[in-house]
Order: C-alpha cells, then structure tokens, then sequence
C-alpha cells in the first residue's frame, strides 16, 4: 500500500512534539516541587536511604509511539481520564497493532496495579462505591483478574454485613430483639454469622440480647411475676443456650421473688423492670431504670433486688456503648459510657469500653489521614522489602522521597512522592514501595495505622 509522504511527515512530527510536551511538563513539576523541597525535609523525620545500582548492559531499539504517549501520561497522572488521553489508552492502541509488545504490556500492568492499589486503599476507608468502581475497570480490562474479583466479592460481603448491623442496632433501640418474626435484631445477627461464620459482631450481639433477657427476668422476678420472669428465662436459652449466668439467674430469680414484700418497693421495682425491658436505662428517658433502682435503694440500702437491678443497668449502658462503638456512632458511645459509669460499672468492664473507644476514636484519624507524629522508618519492623528497579529512561544519580501510610494489617496504602531528583525515578520508587509489607504497628497493645517515610537512591 502506497504512503502519503505529507501525512508521514506530519505524523512524526506529531510524535516528535508529543516528548517534548511530556519533558516540558516534568520540569515545570520539578521547579515546583524543588520550591517546596525546605519546607518538606522540615517537617520529615531522619529517612533512611537505600542506594539502586544500575544493572549492567543496556536496552536497544525505540519504544512505539502509542507506548511513548502512555508512558508520557502516566507520568503526568493521566492514568485512566480524560477518555482518550490517558495511559490505558494508549497502551491498549498499541496492543491493537502489536498484542506482544512488552512495553505496552508493562504499562498495562503498571496501570492494573494502580488501580488496585486504589481500589484497596478504598475499601480500607470503606469507601466502597470507589472500590467498586476501580475493581470494575481493572475487570474491564482483565476480565479474570483474581485481585480484583476478590475486592468485589469483599466490597459486597462488607456492605451487606454493615447494612446487617446497622438494621441490628436500628432494632435494638425500637425493642424488637426477638419479634416480629424474620425482622428482629436476633434473626438480623443469625444472617450475619450466615455470610461470614465467626463474625464477632454478631456473637456479641447475640449474647447480649441473651442478657438482656436474663436482666428482663431478674427484674421482673423483684416484681413479683413469677411466670413473666420464666418466660424471660426461656426466651435466654433459646437465643444462647450457653449464656453466662443463666443457672444463676434461674435460681435468683426464685430467690428475689420470695424477697420482694414492701408494697411501694414491689411498684418502684416494677417500674424499674418495665423501663430495664424498654430500653429507658438512664437520663434524659423518664422514668428510668437507674433512677427508680436508686430510689428503691435510698429506702432499703441493703436491697439486694434494687442492687442487682442497678448492676443489670450498668451492664445494658456498656453493652450500649459496646454497640455504638462498633457501629461507629462514637459520640453516642461516649454518652453510654458516661451514664454506665454513673451506675457504678464494673472498673475493669468499663476501662474496656473506654479503650475501645479511644482505640476507634484513634482508627477514624489515622484512616482519614490525621497522624499525631510521622515516624521514621526505623522505628518500623519490616517483614518484606523490594529495591526499585533503576528506570530505563533515566540516567545518571537520582533519588525519591515517599511518605506513606502503613495500615493496621500491615500493608503500604496512599503512597505519594514528595520530592525527586528526577521524575523519571519516581515511578520505580512507588512501585517498590508498593510492594513492601510491615508487622503492624501496635499502639497500647492494638494495631495502629501510621505515617512514615522513606528514601531510594539511584546510581547510573
């Protein structure tokens, strides 16, 4: 087929413009960033270095054109926008013409990889409409790809188990822990522990509501109604027949009915049972359960039904609290937490919960990028390290600062380069970066985000 010399010659210099825009555009980055270059090592701790030595030969022949272009965009971070100028694009034009060529095959890895990368980081700040959404393109364009398969199936388990439990709680806190059958806060946690067996969430819920029986029965054991109390009781070893205390409640159930004789007692008692199984545990409900137990106890100070009873409430604030917590609703947690500690909450219980929100408390700053202190790369136990391979492009000395955060399981997420030699380097140092790994590091005693930092030189 013949070949329009014009068009030959307008298409190479079209491709003769296109590097130039690329190399124009890294060093209007580079001036920018060496600008800010003081500013950051201000505020970065000591990083340490790890020198790269360029391996020994050389790779001949040009790169094709396409392939050029997509590397060009996805230095400028033109990964997969705008629609045809980004480098999935251009890769994929150059597949087209070549299916085996390498560099283009690289570069659509590269681009998978990304895609991966942000995919995990939003499924880590359960932003699942972002996962799902980059998982989907990589299936796009790796139909089979297993990572990606995995996040989806993940992203659609963690959301039905988060509407589970949010449903669980909304039930809860309208009463309906047993009842109406098939939208009940047991039936709730019992398809939770369907989707995934061993769902911590769910058992505790499910022992809680076991409990919360158990305490519907003592209190209305105190009042008097022997058959309401057995009925509560049932109800218990049907939902955890293994509940902690159940025997004991059995026989104290028996034991503070016979001790309930004081009329006005046996009304405030029953009162207090009444507002125990409704949930109105603490101010501001009125009446409520802790008030009324403390009044009971301001006429009997030894009553051990009203001491109970004051126990029960405590226990049902923490378990509250424990609720809220998990749930993410932290300030409701704090207020539970405060009225349990008003009731006179066990130290230790209570302590526990206390951690617990603090501990949430801290995962929702470090996940939304908020750190008391960047550590140094030290202060860190690496598990797995990868050195960056020395870029074809480049030449000569070069290296890249990265910050980056190192999750509670260990793993590297929202790397990003804060100062280069050379952004031909910078790549590289992200893709190693990437696939390093760390025990995770522990804050009290419990795993903990945090931010470090590191250096890679190069030598060419």
């Amino acid at each position: 087929m013949a070949v329009d010399a014009t068009n030959g010659a307008g298409l190479m210099r079209s491709f003769a413009f296109a590097p130039l825009v690329v190399i124009t555009g890294v060093m209007l980055s580079w001036i920018y960033l060496k600008q800010g270059v003081e500013r950051q090592l201000l505020v970065l701790p000591e990083i340490a270095t790890i020198e790269i030595v360029l391996p020994t030969g050389s790779v001949d022949g040009m790169v094709d054109a396409w392939a050029q272009r997509g590397n060009g965009a996805y230095a400028a971070g033109r990964i997969v926008e705008p629609a045809t100028d980004n480098a999935l694009y251009y890769y994929q034009r150059a597949l087209t013409q070549d299916s085996e060529h390498a560099a283009s095959l690289a570069g659509i890895r590269r681009v998978v990889t990304y895609l991966l990368n942000t995919a995990e980081a939003a499924v880590f700040r359960n932003d699942w409409q972002v996962a799902r959404h980059n998982a989907e393109r990589i299936i796009a364009v790796k139909p089979r790809d297993v990572d990606a398969l995995q996040i989806l199936d993940r992203i659609n388990r963690y959301e039905q188990l988060d509407t589970l439990a949010q449903a669980a709680i909304r039930q809860i806190s309208a009463g309906r822990l047993t009842k109406p059958k098939g939208t009940n806060a047991l039936a709730t946690y019992r398809q939770m522990l369907a989707l995934e067996p061993g769902n911590a969430n769910a058992k505790q819920g499910i022992q809680a509501i076991a409990q919360r029986f158990l305490g519907f029965a003592q209190t209305a054991a105190f009042a008097q109604e022997h058959e309401k109390a057995r009925g509560f009781i049932a109800t218990a070893k049907s939902v955890d027949p293994n509940a902690p205390g159940l025997a004991e409640a059995e026989a104290l159930t028996e034991q503070w009915t016979r001790m309930v004789q004081d009329q006005t007692i046996q009304d405030e008692l029953l009162a207090a049972s009444v507002a125990l199984q409704k949930g109105r545990l603490a101010a501001p409900d009125e009446p409520n359960a802790l008030a009324l137990f403390e009044s009971v106890l301001s006429k009997d100070p030894q009553s051990e039904a009203a001491l109970r009873g004051k126990a029960l409430v405590a226990e049902a604030l923490l378990d509250r609290a424990r609720s809220h917590t998990a749930a993410g609703d932290l300030v409701e947690a704090e207020t539970s937490i405060g009225s349990a500690e008003a009731a006179g909450a066990a130290t230790d219980a209570l302590g526990e919960v206390k951690n617990e929100l603090l501990y949430q408390r801290a995962l929702v700053r470090a996940r939304s990028g908020e750190f008391d202190k960047i550590y140094r790369i030290g202060e860190l136990e690496a598990r797995r390290q990868a050195l960056p391979t020395y870029p074809r492009r480049a030449s000569g000395d070069g290296w890249v600062e990265l910050l980056f955060t190192v999750s509670e399981t260990g793993k590297v997420i929202d790397a990003h380069v804060t100062v280069s030699s050379d952004s031909k380097f910078e790549e590289a140092a992200l893709r190693a970066i990437d696939r390093w790994r760390f025990k995770p590091y522990l804050v009290g005693g419990r795993p903990m985000p945090v931010r470090t930092g590191v250096r890679f030189a190069f030598q060419g």
